[in-house]
């Protein structure tokens, strides 16, 4: 994403990509420490102010576990947040 965020900025866009939180261990994968961090750091309620504050959303959908054109939830839950406030959605398919 950030290779796509970068090149859409030299384009003159600006960019804002989902929440990296410091000191999280991402290689953790149970779904237990997912929503632990999600709600710890209220994770989604900030991804929405952001969608909130932009003209449109990227999704940007590569194959997943060799599933092409695969939507996850978070991309849903995105795509979701970007209809009711509005907002156009891209989606970048692999």
């Amino acid at each position: 994403m950030r290779s796509i965020a970068t090149q859409l900025e030299a384009l003159g866009h600006s960019t804002q990509l989902p929440i990296e939180l410091s000191g999280i261990d991402y290689t953790q994968r149970t779904v237990e420490a997912q929503i632990h961090n999600v709600v710890a750091h209220n994770v989604i309620r900030k991804h929405h102010e952001k969608i909130k504050s932009s003209d449109a959303v990227l999704i940007v959908n590569f194959a997943k576990n060799n599933v092409e054109n695969y939507i996850g939830a978070n991309s849903f839950l995105e795509m979701g947040f970007a209809y009711v406030e509005r907002k156009k959605v891209f989606v970048l398919h692999s």
